[in-house]
């Protein structure tokens, strides 16, 4: 989800809105539904008609996404910032066009989809993420370090130590690095990311996603099993020099 989603950082054309994966079906793209309706400010519209120069205006736009799935027929809520810009066409010609910087999106958009058995606050947390990663990259980024605690309370991780003082996420991510080391270094540089959020304030949308991706992996090694049962087949077959069959029936 995270790698469709990076095309929607900054501005892009209104004209050009990338291919979404859905976010109920997660098969469908999102494309959008007649156009994207941009509302110029009244005093950008001033300055306009002194100047007459289209790229003064600016303002917010709204716009609707549908699921190219007819099963599915989800549709997507989204508004923004809106600006005229200058670009060049296919001829090399420079041309006015509408641009478009995403701030709210309904349903949001997942940055990531855990897997089915995730815990529930896990799942809130990541979700929580979603609503707001376009208009607060750094609040998202401190809910992904919540999902983190909220993972290893699961885990049953406590927040104070043997000296009865609260624990660090650090200490706790630590602590539980005892148990499964590679989960808990992928947990470790989620928390990084979310302590930019926490303490700088200058977390980006691209690097909250990259924070979504490193924990959708440390998600899928805890609660998919999936690869866990290909790696032992795999390793079934390399111990029998080939695949398993039974005798035929005499």
């Amino acid at each position: 989800m995270a790698q469709h989603l990076r095309e929607l950082d900054g501005w892009v054309r209104a004209d050009q809105f990338p291919a979404i994966a859905c976010p109920v079906c997660h098969v469908g793209h999102l494309s959008v539904v007649d156009k994207i309706d941009g509302i110029a400010s009244a005093s950008s519209e001033r300055t306009f008609r002194v100047r007459e120069y289209p790229q003064d205006l600016e303002g917010t736009f709204t716009g609707l996404l549908k699921c190219a799935v007819r099963a599915c027929d989800t549709k997507v809520t989204i508004a923004g910032d809106w600006a005229v810009d200058v670009d060049v066409d296919e001829d090399g010609h420079t041309i006015d066009t509408e641009v478009i910087r995403l701030k709210y999106a309904n349903p949001a958009l997942p940055i990531l989809v855990p897997p089915d058995s995730t815990p529930t606050r896990v799942q809130a947390a990541i979700e929580q993420a979603s609503n707001i990663i376009w208009l607060d990259p750094s609040a998202a980024g401190n809910r992904l370090r919540l999902a983190i605690e909220e993972l290893l309370m699961k885990k049953h991780i406590r927040t104070t130590g043997s000296d009865h003082k609260p624990m660090s996420t650090h200490a706790r991510i630590e602590k539980f690095g005892k148990r499964d080391p590679t989960v808990a270094g992928v947990l470790m540089s989620v928390k990084w990311i979310g302590n930019t959020g926490s303490h700088e304030a200058s977390l980006t949308a691209p690097e909250v996603l990259d924070g979504a991706e490193l924990l959708d992996l440390a998600l899928r090694l805890l609660y998919d099993k999936r690869d866990a049962v290909l790696l032992k087949r795999a390793a079934a077959i390399n111990k029998r020099r080939g695949l398993p069959r039974k005798k035929p029936t005499p």
